[in-house]
C-alpha cells in the first residue's frame, strides 16, 4: 500500500510541476503579446504546449530518464520563447538553432536511455 501511495505522490508532483510550467509560459506569452503592438508569433502563441508535451512524454514513457527529459523540455521552451521574441521584434538569428538540436537530442536520449 505504501508503494502505491509513493508512486501516486510522485506522479502528482510531476503533473503539478509541468502544469505550473505551462501556466507560467501561458502568462508570459500573454503579457508579451499584450505589449507587442499587435504583432504575434507562432512560437510565442503555442509556448505553453511544450511543457504539456513534456508531461505527455513522461506519462507515456514511464521508464524514460526524467531528468534528461525535463532538461530537454526546458531547452525547447527557451528556444520557443527566444524565437518568439525575435519574430515579434522583426529579426532572426541562427544562434537559436543549436538549442533546438540539443533539445531534440536530449529528448530522444532521455526516451531511449531506459525505455
Amino acid at each position: 500500500m505504501e508503494i502505491v501511495k509513493g508512486r501516486y505522490l510522485i506522479l502528482s508532483i510531476l503533473v503539478i510541476k509541468y502544469l505550473l510550467s505551462s501556466l507560467c509560459c501561458l502568462i508570459f506569452s500573454l503579457i508579451y503579446n499584450h505589449f507587442s503592438h499587435g504583432v504575434s508569433s507562432f512560437y510565442m502563441t503555442y509556448l505553453f504546449l511544450i511543457p504539456l508535451l513534456g508531461l505527455l512524454l513522461n506519462l507515456i514513457f514511464k521508464k524514460a530518464d526524467k531528468t534528461l527529459l525535463a532538461l530537454a523540455i526546458t531547452t525547447l521552451t527557451v528556444y520557443s520563447a527566444l524565437m518568439g521574441v525575435m519574430e515579434i521584434a522583426g529579426t532572426s538569428s541562427n544562434l537559436c538553432l543549436p538549442l533546438l538540436i540539443i533539445g531534440l537530442l536530449m529528448m530522444l536520449t532521455g526516451i531511449i536511455k531506459k525505455g
